[in-house]
């Protein structure tokens, strides 16, 4: 008595299957705060072991990151990762992205967790002249961006001569280059 039997479909063998395929989940805070240090938590799965988690933060924040686990055949992880916010953000959003690779060089399609960023606007740049004649005008060029329209920003100038102005941004604008 002879038996054939056969499944249709991929094996775990084969390198085919989608349970082979590394799996990876991403999870930020709900908000970012200038200033504040934040958590990310990473889970990632590899039915032949994570050879590596590469995380990217872009936006508000730019910075890599990449976890090696260390030790045995690791299938699964499960990592907080902690980070600090700069004073200034350049975007009102944080894009935090990761994906894993296995020790056979499969690798996960990329997760990503969007995060509103709230901080107080910075200025960017200041473009001046190097020197003035007594007598003659200075011409300034600020650039200011901000999570929240700006709707007026405060000048100071000291040394030869003093000014204080209070410049009203008309209408309020998330990024504001103004000439003075």
């Amino acid at each position: 008595l002879s038996l054939f039997a056969a499944c249709e479909g991929d094996n775990l063998f084969s390198g085919d299957s989608s349970l082979a395929q590394p799996r990876v989940g991403v999870a930020g805070p709900d908000a970012l705060v200038a200033g504040d240090s934040f958590a990310v938590r990473i889970e990632a799965f590899a039915a032949r072991g994570i050879s590596r988690v590469d995380v990217a933060l872009r936006g508000a924040i730019t910075k890599d990151t990449t976890i090696t686990p260390t030790g045995t055949e690791s299938t699964n992880l499960s990592q907080l990762l902690r980070f600090a916010s700069p004073t200034f953000f350049s975007d009102t959003v944080l894009i935090i992205s990761a994906r894993t690779t296995d020790k056979s060089g499969l690798i996960s399609s990329m997760k990503a967790d969007t995060v509103l960023a709230f901080g107080p606007p910075g200025v960017v740049s200041v473009s001046k002249p190097d020197s003035v004649r007594a007598g003659t005008a200075a011409n300034l060029r600020v650039r200011i961006v901000g999570s929240r329209p700006i709707t007026q920003f405060t000048l100071r100038v000291r040394g030869a001569m003093t000014l204080d102005s209070t410049i009203t941004v008309i209408p309020p604008r998330l990024d504001v280059t103004q000439d003075i």
